[in-house]
């Protein structure tokens, strides 16, 4: 089996009679979301084409800037970014690969743009305290099932009175300047769970809260290969009216988009997450012991969000799992006992 291209969203061990089920918030978000994708993607393995390419993108991005948080230099970060998305992209079969954002050179240039623009001193926090760390959160128990939850932001930060905060990185194709977008990000599950577990570990210095790095993976204009005319002299360079007529080469860092997304949480929101996501991982077990489709939910809460579904094709065909093989692709986001 080749090796997949994201980190596992959850792990099942087996001790004895005891099953321990560690699970991310991304798991729990997509089991609320809709019972059908999280039964494909989760406890069937499969996922678009091109879904796994693009978490890819984003866990490098996530190593990028985890690097940059932490104050390496630049070179670390990019060399992070490429040792964990270039070798994916490489193997991609030539008829499915990504559209230009995709493209590691221009992702590369929007991680070194966000370097750029975000250097120690005009960042929302005071310093790093931890770097990729997995927190100590909840955990649920279901007869002989316990279900931890895995809480690993991109860095706990202290901020600039004192306060510990969380720290994470949210890459789309969409557009961050959509209110719907940026909304959904604040009010999300994982950022509650975020604020929950910094609370856990540090207690009386925990603000429940933090921001969220929003970054568009766009594509970056400039750079393509030479226009000529038709005499074979090469045409002049276009110019972009936005930046004062400088070309799209000099000027193509410049349309990258990001914005840090401050989310701040009550305490009842808090405890509305945790005890939301406590009956999603009930949810969860269910579908892990589901061997057909037909009784699950199919739409959830994201009857607007199905066009965006990599999943939707296959619903429409009539949700047979025989089509599951040649409709998607098989990339389990599931560790058991160690092994895929």
């Amino acid at each position: 089996m080749t090796e997949p291209f994201i980190e596992e969203a959850a792990t099942i061990t087996r001790h004895g009679e005891r099953i321990e089920i560690n699970v991310s918030p991304s798991v729990l978000a997509d089991v609320i979301s809709c019972g059908t994708l999280g039964w494909v993607r989760h406890v069937k393995g499969y996922c678009g084409h091109l879904e796994g390419i693009k978490a890819k993108a984003g866990q490098a991005i996530h190593a990028g800037i985890a690097k940059a948080i932490e104050d390496r230099p630049m070179s670390e970060a990019l060399a992070a970014f490429s040792s964990i998305y270039e070798p994916a992209f490489a193997a991609l079969p030539v008829d499915l690969l990504p559209d230009q954002a995709y493209i590691p050179s221009n992702l590369t240039k929007l991680l070194a743009r966000w370097i750029e623009m975000n250097p120690p001193h005009a960042r929302e926090w005071f310093r790093a305290l931890a770097i990729e760390e997995a927190l100590p959160s909840r955990s649920f128990e279901f007869g002989n099932v316990t279900v931890k939850l895995i809480v690993r932001p991109d860095a706990v930060v202290e901020d600039r009175y004192g306060g510990v905060r969380w720290c994470d990185t949210k890459t789309t194709g969409w557009r961050i300047s959509d209110k719907g977008w940026r909304q959904d990000l604040r009010l999300s599950l994982q950022g509650a769970l975020y604020s929950d577990a910094v609370a856990l570990r540090y207690g009386a210095r925990a603000v429940l809260g933090g921001w969220f790095n929003a970054v568009e993976i766009r594509n970056l204009p400039g750079g393509g290969p030479t226009r000529f005319k038709k005499d074979g002299t090469p045409m002049k360079e276009r110019t972009c009216a936005e930046h004062q007529g400088k070309t799209y080469a000099e000027c193509a860092p410049e349309h990258a988009k990001f914005d840090s997304l401050e989310c701040l949480h009550s305490p009842e929101r808090v405890l509305q997450a945790v005890h939301d996501a406590r009956d999603a991982s009930e949810k969860f077990l269910r579908l892990l012991a589901s061997a057909e489709p037909d009784m699950l939910d199919m739409n959830g809460t994201a009857h607007s969000e199905c066009r965006f579904c990599a999943n939707a094709a296959w619903c429409q065909a009539g949700r047979l799992p025989s089509a599951l093989p040649s409709m998607l692709k098989y990339e389990p986001w599931i560790v058991t006992e160690g092994k895929r």
